[in-house]
C-alpha cells in the first residue's frame, strides 16, 4: 500500500439546485454488486448551471502502511451517487480504488430531480406531496419550520417538495417533477 490519502474526485450535475454546498451519499459496490461502503460528502457549487465538484476522502493510509479507515479496501468498484430530491445514479464506469491516489470519475454525473420522498422512485407519491403542498411558502422567521399548511405538514419530506429551493412550492417545482417522470426509477 502507498502511504497517503485515497480520494475520489467527481463532478455532479444537479438541475434545479440553488445550494452552494450539496451533500451526497456515495455507495461503493464490488463487482458482485455487494455494497462494501457508503460515504457522505459535500460538494461545492462550481457554476450557475448546477455543476458541483469536489473530492471524497475514502481512506487514509497510516505510517505502518495499514489503512486507518479499513472499511474500504483497494479494488474495483461500481459507484452510485444520491442526493436529496434526486434519483440515485450508477456511475457508468468501474473505478479502481488504489491506496494513496486520487481516483477520478471522468464523466459528469447528472442526477435527475423529483424524488421528493427519497425512495429512489419518481411516482405518484412524489406528485401527491407536491399537490398537497402546492402554494405553500417557507416560514422565513424560523428556518427549521417551513411549509406548514395543514395538508403539507403531515409529510416529513415536505421541504423536498420545493425542488428548486426558491422558498415556495409552485408550478416550477411541479414542472421539474413532471419532466423527470420519464426517469421514474434510479439505479
Amino acid at each position: 500500500a502507498t502511504k497517503g490519502t485515497t480520494a475520489l474526485s467527481l463532478n455532479v450535475q444537479l438541475q434545479s439546485s440553488s445550494d452552494t454546498l450539496k451533500y451526497l451519499d456515495i455507495e461503493f459496490y464490488n463487482l458482485n454488486n455487494i455494497l462494501v461502503a457508503k460515504k457522505s460528502t459535500a460538494l461545492a457549487k462550481k457554476n450557475n448551471d448546477g455543476l458541483y465538484t469536489g473530492s471524497l476522502i475514502i481512506t487514509n493510509v497510516c505510517e505502518d502502511n495499514t489503512q486507518c479507515n479499513s472499511n474500504m479496501p483497494p479494488g474495483k468498484y461500481q459507484i452510485k451517487v444520491k442526493a436529496d430530491r434526486y434519483l440515485k445514479k450508477l456511475v457508468p464506469q468501474t473505478i479502481n480504488i488504489a491506496s494513496g491516489t486520487t481516483n477520478t470519475i471522468n464523466k459528469t454525473i447528472e442526477l435527475k430531480p423529483g424524488d421528493i420522498n427519497n425512495d429512489n422512485t419518481i411516482n405518484l407519491q412524489d406528485l401527491n406531496i407536491i399537490m398537497d403542498c402546492f402554494g405553500d411558502t417557507k416560514d422565513t422567521s424560523d428556518p427549521n419550520n417551513g411549509y406548514n399548511s395543514p395538508q403539507c405538514k403531515r409529510y416529513a419530506q415536505r421541504e423536498n417538495a420545493d425542488i428548486n429551493q426558491d422558498g415556495m412550492i409552485d408550478l416550477l417545482d411541479y414542472n421539474i417533477l413532471i419532466t423527470s417522470f420519464n426517469f421514474y426509477k434510479g439505479n
